[in-house]
C-alpha cells in the first residue's frame, strides 16, 4: 500500500481509539474528574483500543472482518473524536521547561527516534512473526475469525491482534509497526500524566524516561508483544478505581472494571489481575456492591475470548483444564 495510505490509517486508527475513549468517558462521568488534558487524551486513547478490540470481535465471528468494515468503525470513532475533542482543550500548550526538563526531552526525543526506526521497518523477532502478526494476517485473508487450536499461539484471548488486523488490512505492514509503536508509548505517558498530579515535571519526566528506556520496553513495545499494551490496560484500570474510591462513583468503578476486562481478553495473565484487583475491593467500602459492579463489567468486556474457546475446546482457558483434566 501506499505511504500515504499507510500514514492516513495510522492516524484515523488512533483518533477513532481517543474518540472511543472520550465519548465512554464522558458517558460514564469519569472525564470531569481527570485532571489534565494529557490524563484525558492517554486515558482516553487506552479504553478506546480496549473498546476498539471488543467491538471487532463480533462482525469477525459472523465472516465480516472486511476493510469496509474497518474503516466505517474508525470513521465512527473519529466521528467521536470530533465531538468530544473539547475535552483535550490546552493539549498543545508549550510549557516553560527547566534547563533539566529540556536535557530529559532530548533523552525522550532520542528513544522515540530510535522507536519511529523500529516501526518502519518490518517485523524481526520470532514470536511477532509466528503468531502476533500471523494470526491477524490469516483473519484478515479469510474475513473472519477462525479457531486456531494450538495452545500456545492460537487459542488465546486475541483482543489486541484484532486492532492489528485493522492496521494491517487498511494500511499494510507500516501501519502494522507503527501501531504497536503507538501503542507501545501510551502506558508511558499515562504514567507521566498520573504521576504529574504529585510531582514536579522534572520528576515525573525522569520516571517517564526511566519506563521508556526499559529494557522489556524498548524489546516488546515496538513488537506484537500484548504485554506493554496490557500494562496500559492495568494502569488505567487502577487509576480508574481509585478514582471511583475517591469520587464514590460506580460509573467511574465500571469503567475500571472494563479495563480490566480489556487486559483478561488480551492475555491470560488477565485474569489474575482482575482477581487481584477484585480482592483488593473487598476492603473498600460497600464491598459487596462495588465488586458486584466491577466484577460485571469486567465480564462483560473480557469473556468472549473464554466462551469461543469453550465453545470449540469446552476449556475457556485452553489448554490448562484440558491438560489438568487429561481432556482427548
Amino acid at each position: 500500500m501506499s505511504l500515504i495510505n499507510s500514514v492516513l490509517a495510522i492516524v484515523a486508527m488512533i483518533l477513532a481509539c481517543v474518540g472511543f475513549g472520550l465519548i465512554s468517558m464522558w458517558i460514564l462521568g469519569a472525564e470531569r474528574f481527570l485532571q489534565s488534558a494529557l490524563e484525558r487524551l492517554m486515558s482516553g486513547f487506552i479504553v478506546g483500543i480496549g473498546l476498539f478490540g471488543w467491538l471487532l470481535f463480533f462482525p469477525g465471528i459472523l465472516g465480516l472482518f472486511t476493510p469496509t468494515l474497518f474503516w466505517g468503525v474508525m470513521v465512527v470513532g473519529v466521528a467521536a473524536f470530533l465531538y468530544r475533542m473539547s475535552a483535550l482543550k490546552g493539549i498543545a500548550a508549550l510549557p516553560s521547561l527547566s534547563g533539566i526538563d529540556l536535557l530529559l526531552c532530548a533523552i525522550l526525543a532520542v528513544a522515540a527516534g530510535f522507536d519511529l526506526l523500529e516501526a518502519i521497518a518490518p517485523a524481526a523477532d520470532a514470536d511477532t512473526l509466528a503468531y502476533h502478526f500471523a494470526l491477524p494476517r490469516d483473519f484478515v485473508s479469510e474475513g473472519q475469525i477462525s479457531f486456531v487450536p494450538r495452545a500456545v499461539s492460537g487459542a488465546i484471548p486475541l483482543l489486541l491482534h484484532l486492532t492489528y488486523a485493522v492496521a494491517l488490512a487498511t494500511g499494510g505492514e507500516l501501519t502494522l509497526t507503527l501501531w504497536t509503536a503507538a501503542t507501545g508509548w501510551a502506558p508511558g505517558l499515562l504514567l507521566y500524566a498520573l504521576v504529574r498530579r504529585e510531582l514536579t515535571r522534572t520528576w515525573s519526566l525522569v520516571l517517564l524516561a526511566i519506563f521508556i528506556t526499559t529494557p522489556a520496553v524498548l524489546y516488546g513495545g515496538g513488537s506484537g508483544h500484548t504485554e506493554i499494551r496490557c500494562a496500559g490496560f492495568a494502569l488505567a484500570s487502577i487509576a480508574f478505581l481509585l478514582t471511583s474510591e475517591r469520587e464514590a462513583s460506580y460509573r467511574v468503578l465500571a469503567l475500571a472494571g472494563a479495563c480490566a476486562g480489556f487486559f483478561i481478553a488480551s492475555k491470560y495473565y488477565g485474569l489474575i489481575f482482575g482477581g487481584a484487583t477484585g480482592l483488593a475491593i473487598i476492603f473498600f467500602r460497600d464491598s459487596s456492591k462495588r465488586c458486584l459492579v466491577f466484577g460485571a463489567a469486567a465480564l462483560i468486556a473480557g469473556s468472549q475470548w473464554y466462551l469461543w474457546n469453550y465453545f470449540h475446546t469446552g476449556d475457556p482457558v485452553f489448554p490448562i483444564i484440558t491438560n489438568l483434566m487429561q481432556f482427548p
